[in-house]
Formats: C-alpha cells, sequence, structure tokens
C-alpha cells in the first residue's frame, strides 16, 4: 500500500494537471512589453516611404479610401461585404493569378505594417461579441502567419443615423461603439495597435446629421470623410524602430 501510494504521488508531480481551456491564454498572442502602448497618440504624419511596406486590407468602408484616393502610399485590398469571418475562410480575391481568401493573401504578401479595416458588415444584425469572436480568430491567423509584422487595427467609423435609420433601424451607434471597445480590447490583449477613426469622424459630425460631409449615404465615406480617416492613420503609427531598405508592395 505504501509503494502504490508512493507511485501515485511520483506520478502526480510529474504529470502536473492541465489548465482549462477557457483559462488557457491565446496561443497566438503575443509577449506584450509592459511599455507597449496599444492606442498611440496623434504625432507627425509618417511620410510616403514609410507606408511603402504597407496593405490595409478591409470591407467597402476601407474601399472608400481606394476610390477616393486619398492614401496612394498604402497598397489596399478590399472586397465589398467582407467580414472577419470572411476574410478568413471564404476565396474572394485574386492574387498572383490565384484565388485565395484575404488572409492567405496577407500571408503571401508578408507586409511589414498592416491595417485591418472590418467588423461594420452584420453589426447591424448580429451582436458585437459575435463579430469580435470572428475577429479574434482571423488575428489569430495574422499574427501566426505574420510574426514580423507590425498589426493595427482600425475601428468602425460612425454613421449618420438619419440616413440610415430606414435601411439598417437597428445599425446604431451604440452598437457601433461597444464592437469599438471590444476591437480595442482584443488588440491591447493581442499585442497589436488600434486606431480610433470613430471619434474624429463623430467630431466632424457633430450633433448627429448636422453635418452629412463625412459620408453621403450614412455608411460609405465621402471624400472629406475618407480624407480625415486617411490623415488618422498617418498620425497614429508608431516610429520606426528597424531600419529596413524601401520595399514597394506590387
Amino acid at each position: 500500500m505504501k509503494r502504490l501510494l508512493l507511485l501515485l504521488i511520483l506520478v502526480a508531480l510529474l504529470c502536473p494537471l492541465t489548465a482549462p481551456a477557457e483559462d488557457a491564454t491565446c496561443s497566438h498572442a503575443r509577449t506584450v512589453p509592459e511599455d507597449f502602448v496599444c492606442e498611440l497618440p496623434e504625432g507627425e504624419p509618417a511620410d510616403v516611404y514609410y507606408f511603402s511596406d504597407a496593405l490595409l486590407i478591409g470591407d467597402s468602408i476601407a474601399g472608400s479610401l481606394d476610390l477616393r484616393d486619398v492614401i496612394p502610399e498604402v497598397k489596399i485590398e478590399y472586397v465589398i461585404g467582407l467580414s472577419p469571418n470572411a476574410a478568413l475562410k471564404y476565396s474572394n480575391v485574386e492574387y498572383e493569378g490565384e484565388k485565395m481568401t484575404m488572409a492567405a493573401m496577407c500571408a503571401r504578401i508578408q507586409p511589414r505594417k498592416l491595417f485591418v479595416m472590418l467588423g461594420s458588415n452584420g453589426l447591424d444584425q448580429m451582436k458585437s461579441g459575435v463579430i469580435l469572436e470572428d475577429y479574434h480568430l482571423l488575428l489569430d491567423q495574422l499574427l501566426d502567419d505574420l510574426p514580423d509584422t507590425d498589426i493595427y487595427l482600425i475601428s468602425v467609423t460612425p454613421i449618420r443615423s438619419p440616413a440610415t435609420k430606414e435601411k439598417y433601424p437597428t445599425f446604431t451607434h451604440a452598437r457601433i461603439r461597444a464592437f469599438n471597445t471590444g476591437l480595442r480590447e482584443l488588440a491591447e490583449t493581442h499585442g497589436v495597435h488600434f486606431i480610433d477613426c470613430y471619434t474624429p469622424l463623430m467630431m466632424e459630425n457633430g450633433s448627429d446629421g448636422l453635418k452629412e460631409n463625412f459620408t453621403g449615404d450614412g455608411i460609405h465615406l465621402t471624400e472629406r470623410g475618407a480624407t480625415l480617416v486617411a490623415d488618422t492613420i498617418r498620425t497614429h503609427v508608431a516610429p520606426e524602430t528597424v531600419i529596413y531598405e524601401e520595399v514597394v508592395l506590387e
């Protein structure tokens, strides 16, 4: 009996209990240094060379930046209606003659800076937590595929609710703010940056509906709105910590 008891104690020491799954941290989350700043303060605008190795992916809101040509120094890839789930699972982009997912394209390009502008699609119907869970899975994959890339998550931009109330009655500022809060938390826990483009546009909006020049249909950005988002991106990026050769993404 004593011999059996000693054997059980030895097994317990050599085989520690596995922590429950819900307590495990994300295996792809980067080690976040103590001085890491998730949401960077406004600084001087980064120049064109800073973005020569940058990629911005997103949905039709990101497409506004491309169509308005307000940040031409950044390579932009977008798909109308794209969600975090679709960016991870559906082959809806073409790169180098192949159809692939947006996440796979990012892995193929290997940008040194990646800006992700997703989350608005489905937010009128689904709870923000559901979309954030999909975003979490997408971010895990990006971190796995792009270990040396600086990643920036861009907030969902505001709506002008008088223009969207009839078609999207449940797409509200409250839903957007809840999503953006969760997105910032997701960025912080994963050691990536967050850029708030909601607040600057709301400041431009003043009281909802009084100023309409940042969006025409209530959701998509006018040239003024797209320019303000581009300027916010330029002034909220981390300074270069390593000197790289200039790499232009094709």
